[in-house]
């Protein structure tokens, strides 16, 4: 492997994640990466990419089922001195790829990205005090990303969704379906995927994890914010930087409730540290509930897409170092975990779900998502937004329970934001509870 053109890939990449998406600065620069990437590959012959066809994919389809890819791009502008295409429109958009299991293909242009990217964007940040606002925006959404594909969902019974750049961050469970009053994951079975292809490489299935599960809850993050106010409510904090962590007393009860279901290791106050979990090898499953956090250009800029989001665990308030451990547990960090076999990574805290896009196309979002897939796991339940410490502890407490019963990962999810869109409590019957947690990847039972 060349690694100098390894390092100027990597260089490139991080620093495409920090400019302005469509400047010329951003151009010249995919201009430049693009470049490499072919060097790269040439200097490598001795490597044969695994190429997948729609058939491939199309067989491992059930029936009465589609793949629905988007896929944000940018044209490429032709040179009017040359016969090439050598420089992109600063127009983002968005395509729809359609697959049925006959092998039968359709593209749909959905058209320009802005007005989607805003909807989406405003929709999560009025999710928490405006959640009446947010769910007329989750309807321009469904009318921008779902509607003009209405028709080829006539028979359907199972959608597999791989979504792309800022649809990454869409509350599927939150949208309607089209023409209709109803939410898209009470007609279909909606299972999403990081890519069509994972639905060729579901052998992993029968590789799983037989060792026991972990719950880290309930960090002890440092004297100076170790907080013992019962009546304190807190969210589970994705801001970043900060010099304080806040206790979240609901993790230690959320911690205790899933142990008593699934019967796993909990590890809660100062053992709840990084060294600890990465001298664990596949757990079959992995919950941890803590602070999350991502952090975004305005915040923090010049550094490595994987670092900026992660998880807090114990000591981060004393920023304490013993050998690498400082407290913060980064997505960059995940990605070297041995977690192949676990069946699912739960990250119940703020903006788990959240990432990077680098500004390329293709790349998919750099974040907790992306380092779990890399890290071997099966599955990720992460969150879209901020989250709320203790209805955060009631939701995940239902949806072991349903899994427990023998629900598959996929109708635990759907069968408990059932349960709190009705939920006795009013205060937890808003979409800022039950539509925060969405599940990648693999959607089979657990036997616990």
């Amino acid at each position: 492997i060349n690694k100098n053109l390894i390092n100027q890939l990597n260089k490139i990449t991080r620093e495409l994640s920090s400019i302005k998406t469509g400047t010329k600065e951003w151009i010249n620069k995919n201009i430049i990466k693009m470049n490499i990437e072919k060097k790269l590959f040439q200097s490598n012959p001795e490597y044969e990419p695994k190429l997948v066809s729609k058939i491939e994919v199309a067989n491992n389809m059930p029936e009465n089922s589609i793949l629905i890819e988007y896929q944000a791009y940018y044209k490429f502008l032709d040179n009017p001195k040359s016969n090439k295409r050598n420089s992109f429109s600063s127009e983002k958009r968005y395509l729809a790829f359609l697959l049925k299991p006959n092998g039968s293909s359709e593209a749909i242009d959905l058209g320009n990205a802005d007005e989607i990217d805003k909807n989406i964007k405003s929709a999560l940040l009025n999710i928490r005090e405006f959640p009446e606002k947010s769910e007329e925006l989750f309807d321009k959404i469904s009318d921008s990303i779902l509607d003009p594909i209405n028709k080829y969902l006539e028979g359907i019974n199972t959608v597999f969704i791989s979504p792309d750049s800022e649809i990454n961050l869409v509350p599927f469970s939150a949208l309607n379906a089209p023409n209709s009053q109803k939410y898209l994951n009470e007609i279909y079975d909606m299972r999403l995927l990081t890519t069509g292809r994972d639905l060729i490489d579901r052998n992993f299935i029968n590789k799983t994890s037989n060792n026991k599960s972990i719950i880290i809850a309930n960090p002890y993050f440092g004297n100076a914010d170790y907080l013992n106010s019962e009546s304190k409510k807190t969210k589970r904090s994705g801001q970043f930087p900060l010099i304080k962590w806040e206790a979240l007393n609901g993790t230690k009860n959320e911690g205790e409730s899933i142990k008593k279901i699934i019967n796993g290791n909990l590890i809660m106050g100062i053992d709840a540290t990084e060294s600890y979990l990465f001298e664990q090898k596949k757990p079959k499953i992995l919950h941890i509930a803590s602070h999350s956090y991502y952090f975004d250009l305005n915040e923090i800029d010049n550094i490595h897409p994987l670092k900026r989001s992660g998880v807090v665990l114990a000591g981060a308030n004393n920023k304490f170092k013993t050998g690498e451990q400082d407290g913060y547990l980064t997505a960059l960090e995940i990605t070297t975990m041995d977690l192949l076999g676990t069946e699912m990574v739960v990250i119940s805290g703020c903006e788990s779900g959240k990432g990077i896009f680098t500004g390329t196309t293709g790349d998919g979002i750099y974040g907790l998502k992306r380092a779990i897939a890399v890290s071997g796991a099966q599955s990720s339940l992460l969150s879209l937004w901020k989250v709320n410490d203790e209805g955060t502890a009631k939701f995940m407490e239902y949806f072991y329970r349903k899994l427990k019963a023998g629900s598959s990962k996929v109708d635990a999810l759907r069968d408990t934001q059932s349960f709190f869109r009705n939920h006795p409590d009013k205060s937890l019957r808003t979409p800022f509870i039950w539509a925060a947690f969405q599940l990648t990847g693999d959607w089979e039972p657990i036997k616990l």
